[in-house]
């Protein structure tokens, strides 16, 4: 009921966030599953539900904060507050398979980036992704740097990388994730658009990753060597560009 955002965390499993709460009241709930096969049809039992609240919300009469970004790092979940600033909290889950989870705030982003509506960790720990309908930033991370420490030496700097999503009357891009694996980038928006950046530095307009084929091929030019998508890109000059949307 009104989830927002998804996660795996470090065994594999799958996280829900039922973290919508326009209404400034709404129960929030996080679910735990077994990632589904989408190869099959069947149904999976959800292995754990908790609730939470948000503690600060200074607005009048809200018990809680409207929330659309979550993930996992470091044994915990941590959330944005889709507000100004956005701020971030870690998630405290209690012993067993339910009960009301301890939300804690860590810090916030600031810097005019606001309303955060999906987040994402490479997996190598170096790169915060995070953005609004229209945007999102990269931040750079010290590996090194465990939970909340980790969290806060990476919203305590300006972004290194951003960029505007390309589309006719604002994307309205709601969902975004790191690869596999890699510091490369994809999205999805409400209009079912599918957004991608390629990870060499964030600096050029990415290519799509399934452009719809040529039904009359034309010759192409070798481009030589293709870059090792696991290595660390050099950043380039000029971070900012455009992201353009998968052809229909």
């Amino acid at each position: 009921v009104d989830w927002e955002a998804l996660t795996i965390d470090d065994g594999g499993d799958l996280w829900i966030g039922q973290l919508g709460a326009n209404d400034c009241r709404s129960r929030q709930r996080v679910h735990r599953l077994a990632e589904p096969d989408p190869a099959t049809g069947s149904t999976l039992p959800v292995l754990a539900t908790y609730d939470l609240r948000f503690p600060d919300n200074p607005k009048s009469g809200c018990r809680t904060y409207n929330s659309e970004a979550m993930f996992w790092i470091d044994g915990h979940l941590y959330l944005f507050a889709k507000t100004e600033r956005s701020p971030v909290y870690r998630v405290d889950l209690p012993a067993g398979d339910s009960g009301a989870a301890t939300v804690t705030r860590v810090g916030q982003l600031g810097r005019g980036i606001d309303n955060i509506s999906a987040s994402s960790v490479s997996d190598d720990r170096t790169r915060l992704m995070v953005l609004d309908h229209k945007g999102m930033w990269v931040y750079e991370v010290d590996p090194a740097r465990r939970g909340d420490d980790l969290v806060r030496n990476a919203i305590g700097r300006a972004p290194r990388w951003q960029a505007t999503f390309a589309g006719e009357g604002g994307a309205t891009v709601e969902g975004g994730t790191f690869a596999r694996g890699t510091h490369r980038l994809a999205f999805v928006a409400e209009d079912r658009r599918i957004y991608v950046a390629d990870p060499d530095g964030y600096g050029d307009v990415p290519s799509p990753v399934c452009p719809t084929p040529d039904p009359t091929p034309t010759p192409t030019v070798d481009p030589g060597a293709t870059p090792d998508p696991g290595a660390t890109p050099t950043p380039t000059p000029t971070p900012a560009f455009t992201v353009d949307p998968i052809p229909s």
